[in-house]
């Protein structure tokens, strides 16, 4: 490392990747702001949905749901894999400080998001009448489609964005553009409930509005400590073999993309063409019960990504074994006690944040949620085959996974109805994890058979415990938040005892850390 990038280092500590910084140090250091932000992240995130649970029918959430799902399907062709080719790209040429090539695959990427941007939104925005009456049933959604082709417009700009803070580690500009997003949503959508505007033709620019603002405070850092520090003074360069490289793998992203995106709508397609508008409404809200686990997983799943994706030395394997170590146990313990909490509490916590009408709710979560460990352990998986260059693996795997969800939904929808079609969900979980984890063999490492049994005993005892109380829990909406955040947090203490070796250990990381920096 020359003398002008260690000026620059000095100038912009935060900004590039140093790859001899200890790997505690960076989690602790870097990893600090992607759970501060989180603990925002899930309150403004469900308080959207309470809203508009609250102030719209099931068949309107269905329809304002439906249309984002469709736009998020629709943004995998947008994408055209760019997003995480630079995230597996740009920590390299930056780690190294080939700021020429980090210019040229942000420039590549950009350039070809805009113009498939520009040709689906059009698509979208002339066919929005036939989509509303053929596939939605209801004209409303033609006003809803028509708001949300202005989302194409301006999701590759906060896109790019936040993927140069996340492929550079810069964890707080990265949380703060998305906590702003997410918090600008919800402030529109409280100003129109207090006005009395209830519609989904008036929430649906709730989104696009929130865009905007996160849009607005991503622009400002990435001009200042990245176009101007890094940027502004080098040329566009990249050789054909780096610029093939970028493509063939943002090829096979956008492969996976496509199944990933079939995969993680056929079951509500099935739900919505089987079981109709109304039992796709409860499933939705479902959807938004069994993903709360992962507001506090995926950050950190994410940020392993662009750590790995740097690793080029000999002894890139064993930190990866060292890492997919800690995190398989963090995350079985994790998925235990959040998939035994959502078991025990399934349709208290439907009714706790969308309202006795939708109980049904809690009814589908109690069916697939003590499985949710698999698919923590699966998202971790998946990481570290994409960040090690392994896609056409990830795809083969989520191929065979799409299969089994199609056969077992169908097969469990005529006896246990829209459960059926969630357990059918949580068995494809099962196999792909354990497809994941055959072809990391080598990045393995072993779990204690104490380890295992101590935490399945735990749950054990504690899910009985849970299920005795659930009777006796009160209707008020704000005594039931009360109790079950209490038990919440005294189920984590007894997790905490279970596992005292490893949480002794995480206090001396942290207080090792805290050291460090205050050296």
């Amino acid at each position: 490392m020359d003398c002008d990038t260690c000026d620059c280092l000095a100038k912009y500590p935060k900004i590039v990747i140093d790859p001899n910084e200890n790997l505690e140090k960076k989690f602790i250091r870097r990893g600090k702001w992607l759970y501060f932000f989180t603990f925002f992240f899930g309150p403004v995130s469900y308080a959207v949905k309470i809203i508009l649970s609250g102030t719209l029918s099931v068949e309107e959430i269905w329809i304002l749901y439906g249309v984002v799902s469709l736009v998020m399907l629709l943004a995998t062709y947008n994408d055209l894999g760019c997003t995480q080719a630079l995230n597996y790209f740009l920590p390299k040429a930056a780690a190294v400080w080939d700021w020429s090539r980090f210019r040229a695959y942000l420039a590549v990427a950009f350039g070809a998001q805009i113009v498939t941007s520009v040709l689906i939104g059009a698509i979208l925005f002339f066919s929005r009448n036939a989509l509303a009456i053929g596939y939605f049933h209801d004209a409303r959604a033609a006003d809803v489609i028509a708001v949300f082709c202005l989302f194409f417009l301006g999701v590759n700009i906060f896109q790019i964005a936040t993927t140069v803070f996340e492929a550079t580690q810069n964890t707080f500009l990265q949380k703060w553009a998305e906590f702003v997003r997410l918090a600008s949503m919800l402030a529109f959508v409280v100003v129109l409930w207090f006005s009395g505007a209830s519609t989904i033709s008036a929430y649906a620019p709730a989104w696009i509005f929130g865009l905007g603002m996160g849009i607005a405070v991503s622009l400002v850092p990435l001009y200042r400590s990245y176009w101007r520090a890094y940027l502004a003074h080098v040329p566009t360069a990249i050789t054909r073999r780096e610029l093939g490289q970028f493509v063939r793998y943002a090829l096979w992203v956008v492969l996976t993309a496509n199944v990933t995106m079939i995969l993680a709508q056929v079951d509500m397609q099935i739900v919505l063409l089987l079981l109709g508008t109304r039992e796709a409404g409860y499933y939705s809200n479902y959807l938004s019960l069994i993903n709360i686990p992962f507001i506090f997983s995926v950050p950190a799943i994410h940020f392993l990504f662009p750590v790995i994706a740097h690793m080029d030395d000999e002894t890139a394997r064993k930190k990866i074994r060292i890492l997919k170590g800690a995190f398989t146990r963090a995350f079985v313990v994790f998925g235990l006690l959040s998939g035994g909490f959502l078991f025990a509490f399934s349709e208290p916590m439907a009714v706790l944040f969308f309202g006795e009408a939708y109980r049904a709710s809690g009814v589908i979560l109690a069916y697939s949620s003590l499985l949710i460990v698999f698919n923590l352990l699966l998202q971790l998986n998946f990481q570290i085959l994409g960040a090690t260059d392994r896609m056409k693996i990830r795809m083969i795997i989520l191929i065979v996974g799409l299969v089994v969800n199609i056969g077992a939904s169908l097969a469990l929808i005529e006896g246990l109805g829209t459960s059926g079609v969630s357990l059918g969900v949580a068995i494809a979980w099962v196999v792909m994890y354990g497809l994941s984890e055959y072809v990391l063999k080598k990045e393995a490492s072993e779990l204690r058979i104490l380890f295992i049994i101590k935490n399945i005993v735990a749950l054990i005892v504690i899910v009985a415990a849970w299920r005795y109380i659930t009777p006796m829990l009160p209707d008020d909406r704000i005594l039931l938040l009360v109790i079950l955040g209490g038990l919440g947090f005294s189920s984590i203490l007894v997790y905490a005892l279970a596992n005292f070796s490893d949480t002794r250990n995480i206090i001396r990381t942290l207080r090792r850390a805290r050291r460090s920096d205050s050296s």
